[in-house]
């Protein structure tokens, strides 16, 4: 938070059986699997990396379903604690404020210890730069694509002296760009479609391939369908 002068004080990794199930190829992350949950917990470990390799202390909440089958549970937080991760099972859901008391009280210890934060570029590296050492650093991609609008952008924004942090827009549902690619995907190339300026938040939007930035309406949306008569009547039209 470079315009705060403020460091973040714990980082909460929210993580769920079913998430790490589907990263480890279960088809259906809703019945027992413990096997897939395994194979996907490298996708856990990538971020823990990633987090520890800013200097930030952090905790993992694992958000509890009712599904979760209690011998995958108790493999999660055994790995977590043998492994000297802080961890936490959140049961916010089932049991509202109660079911959360224990993860509010680890991020309070967390916080208020002190950390070693170091920002993952230089602030004086190009914008390019910056999102390539974000792709290659947190992502793991082999390399960065910039697409021809992206790279005129770049040129542009050079010119303006827009030099400013960046903030990717990327699917959640991989460490790459292609939401289908799960696990820690290796070898990918990410490709960056558009890089859009954010001034009010003070950074640059690197718009990765497929991402539809909101509000994100269709082609049609609904309020095409309303009129508003001369006394301020409004009607909606039936579509065909």
């Amino acid at each position: 938070m470079p315009y705060l002068n403020k460091t973040v004080d714990a980082v909460v990794l929210v993580a769920t059986i079913r998430a790490l199930k589907a990263h480890g190829g279960a088809e259906n992350f809703n019945v027992y699997d413990l096997e897939a949950l395994k194979r996907g917990m490298p996708h856990l470990e990538h971020h823990l990396k990633n987090i520890k390799g800013l200097g930030l202390n952090y905790v993992i909440a694992l958000n509890h379903f009712y599904n979760d089958s209690q011998e995958e549970v108790n493999y999660l937080m055994n790995w977590a604690k043998e492994n000297n991760h802080p961890i936490s099972l959140s049961k916010g859901f089932a049991e509202g404020g109660k079911g959360t008391a224990d993860l509010a009280d680890l991020v309070v210890q967390m916080a208020n210890r002190p950390n070693n934060f170091k920002p993952l570029y230089d602030e004086t590296l190009s914008v390019k730069e910056k999102v390539e050492k974000i792709a290659k650093t947190m992502y793991g991609a082999k390399e960065v694509v910039f697409t021809k609008k992206a790279t005129e952008q770049l040129k542009k924004y050079k010119e303006f002296g827009w030099n400013l942090p960046v903030c990717m827009a990327k699917t959640p549902l991989s460490l790459s760009g292609d939401a289908s690619l799960k696990g820690v995907p290796q070898d990918f190339t990410l490709t960056i479609q558009e890089i859009r300026p954010s001034f009010g938040a003070g950074f640059l939007v690197a718009r990765t391939k497929g991402i539809m930035i909101m509000p994100g309406l269709n082609k049609t949306p609904r309020a095409m369908d309303f009129r508003i008569d001369k006394d301020g009547n409004v009607t909606e039209v039936e579509r065909d």
